[in-house]
């Protein structure tokens, strides 16, 4: 009958405003996120140039420190903008993924090794295990470390205190 298909029709009308809403929500969210991960090293940046030029390091020690910062702020500020255009990419359909047969082991290994000294400020300890056999499988390993460093920089940013362990192993 005709008032049953004006029916399914609200229904269905009802369901697509729902998901609307609640992709609006995460856009609003992903939103407030990334305006804070860009902030916070964009204002590093901003004060540790600013105190270069303003030459107030007092020793060579302490000028590359401030140096260091900027680097390790904008080195940050580029993976989140980097992340940022590769979801606008999965969005679009349009992200390339360039598998190969590899050993993941080496770029596990290689990408903790990068972020050991982050977890190290903040007094933690990050310890990797793989298995002694090579971990041979399809991957892109740009993608591969792009993962690892977003599951490790999480694991760091919201662990207090203790170890931080990456297990790799096959199934």
């Amino acid at each position: 009958s005709r008032s049953e298909q004006l029916e399914l029709i609200n229904d269905q009308l009802q369901f697509a405003i729902e998901r609307l809403a609640e992709g609006n929500r995460m856009k609003n969210e992903f939103l407030a996120n990334t305006s804070h991960e860009l902030r916070t090293p964009l204002n590093a940046v901003i004060g540790f140039a600013t105190l270069l030029e303003q030459n107030l390091a007092e020793s060579e020690e302490e000028r590359k420190t401030f140096a260091r910062s900027i680097r390790e702020s904008a080195e940050h500020l580029l993976v989140v903008i980097n992340d940022i255009l590769d979801l606008a990419k999965v969005e679009a359909g349009r992200l390339e993924v360039a598998l190969e047969t590899g050993d993941a082991s080496p770029t596990i290994h290689a990408t903790a090794d990068s972020m050991r000294q982050v977890a190290a400020r903040k007094g933690l300890v990050l310890t990797v295990s793989t298995p002694p056999e090579t971990l041979d499988m399809q991957l892109d390993p740009a993608r591969l470390r792009q993962v690892l460093l977003n599951l490790l920089g999480n694991a760091i940013k919201f662990t207090d205190k203790g170890d931080v362990a990456v297990l790799a192993s096959r199934e």
